[in-house]
């Protein structure tokens, strides 16, 4: 909820929904693209970087003692599913919100989701940890 409420509800409180007509480098309509485009590169970008996941896997990992904390400082980063929905639930909630003033936001949305999909793809079989086992399986 916070995030959807810092991308969306805090920009309209901020300005006018009228402000949003004119298209130049200071309107809102570019701030919007600015908005987009930095969430789709931040959040890929750090998610890709796994800087903590990185620095177990290769600076602490060869220099545990024994194979069982070499283990667990192997297994990865934890999935959190919660971060993950919100994330495509943003996206999708900003491009609906302003997509009756500027189209384009759901092609930057498309977008956004897309690369999300990749990217939450590359991180399952790559970074993340595995999910415990549930029930008897």
């Amino acid at each position: 909820v916070f995030r959807i409420m810092n991308t969306i509800a805090l920009v309209n409180l901020v300005n006018p929904y009228s402000s949003m007509l004119e298209y130049d480098h200071k309107s809102e309509l570019w701030r919007l693209y600015i908005i987009f485009r930095a969430e789709i590169v931040t959040t890929t970008a750090w998610q890709f970087a796994d800087l903590s996941g990185n620095f177990q896997r290769h600076i602490l990992a060869p220099r545990m003692k024994t194979q069982e904390k070499m283990n667990v400082a192997m297994r990865g980063s934890a999935i959190f599913l919660a971060d993950r929905y919100s994330n495509m639930i943003r996206f999708f909630l900003m491009a609906i919100w302003y997509s009756p003033v500027y189209p384009v936001v759901l092609f930057l949305c498309m977008f956004a989701l897309i690369i999300n999909y990749f990217m939450d793809k590359f991180s399952i079989m790559k970074t993340w940890r595995s999910a415990p086992k549930i029930g008897r399986s």
